[in-house]
């Protein structure tokens, strides 16, 4: 293969490629050349692969109905290296600048990429930090750098610098950060969180397959405290959770049939001034969405926890 194909992969590429390779007992370097061939062939971290996932999706309805929990739980295990190469693409360091989110466009795609791009100038700005002047400690806003408002892609725009995120949550926890990542895909503010905190607690709870499996294999990679709550089944749907003080649900409510039910099982387990950090808007409808109006979820979490901003909620004493 011509090297200009090529590049240099991230960590959790690595990761991914050990993974495999250990998994079907073969030279990793095998499942490396195997990887350039994927990337080359379905540039997976593109509007194009995801399209193609979701007409997979479409095209398997006559198999799945989607909006049964046990149905769902059989396409996600079917699915899983599919919708691994997707989340490992979240991990690129590609920028998208204000003319790839068209601020001058009118269509879907750039209005919610414009809204996660006002997002991330809320949570950034509100950040604040010491500052010693002559002797007299006060408190001012961080300088914005460009760099701090750039739009990563995850999910047409979602993610942004997962380790801005995990600084940001972990500044609202005394202790050590006990941690719910529900629907944790690759776990990717989780693992940032342990990075700062090495000690922290970390439960990923996701559907039971290859994805999950992974994330577990790179967080035990690092000696990190990571265990799995899988989803095999309808009856663990919705699983009694640990006691937790930050809570992740980024991107997932939208595909549970039952969002309140989520809701109360964090209710019950999240330890006083601890966190909830996710995107619940209303979301588009996709084969996947199952309850895309989450007007009555915000609603609820907006009476029981304190919003911090668009993207965080406080439960306070």
């Amino acid at each position: 293969m011509n090297n200009e194909n090529r590049r240099h992969l991230k960590d959790i590429e690595i990761d991914f490629i050990e993974y495999i390779a250990n998994l079907r007992k073969v030279d990793k370097n095998e499942i490396k050349e195997q990887y350039y061939r994927i990337l080359n062939e379905f540039q997976c971290h593109t509007t194009d692969y995801k399209k193609y996932m979701n007409d997979i999706f479409k095209i398997e309805k006559i198999l799945y109905d989607y909006s049964s929990p046990e149905q769902q739980i059989a396409a996600y295990k079917h699915h899983d290296i599919m919708l691994l190469l997707r989340y490992l693409s979240y991990s690129y360091s590609q920028e998208i600048s204000k003319q790839e989110i068209g601020i001058n466009s009118e269509n879907n795609d750039s209005t919610w990429l414009k809204l996660q791009r006002r997002r991330i100038y809320k949570l950034i700005k509100g950040r604040k930090k010491l500052k010693v002047i002559d002797g007299n400690t006060i408190l001012e806003k961080e300088t914005l750098h460009d760099q701090d408002l750039t739009v990563r892609n995850w999910e047409l725009g979602l993610a942004f610098q997962h380790s801005k995120i995990a600084t940001y949550l972990n500044s609202f926890i005394d202790d050590v950060p006990i941690i719910v990542d529900y629907g944790s895909g690759l776990g990717y503010i989780s693992y940032e969180i342990c990075k700062l905190h090495p000690n922290a607690k970390v439960h990923l709870v996701d559907i039971d397959n290859k994805v999950l499996s992974f994330t577990e294999y790179r967080f035990k990679k690092q000696d990190y405290d990571v265990c799995k709550i899988p989803i095999s089944s309808v009856d663990e749907y919705y699983p009694e959770l640990p006691a937790h003080n930050i809570c992740i649900a980024t991107e997932v409510v939208e595909h549970l049939e039952d969002p309140l039910k989520f809701l109360r099982n964090i209710r019950n387990s999240l330890l006083d001034n601890g966190v909830v950090f996710g995107n619940f808007d209303d979301h588009a409808e996709e084969e996947q969405h199952i309850s895309c109006d989450l007007s009555d979820f915000r609603k609820e979490i907006n009476s029981i926890y304190v919003n911090k901003n668009e993207m965080t909620w406080q439960k306070t004493t």
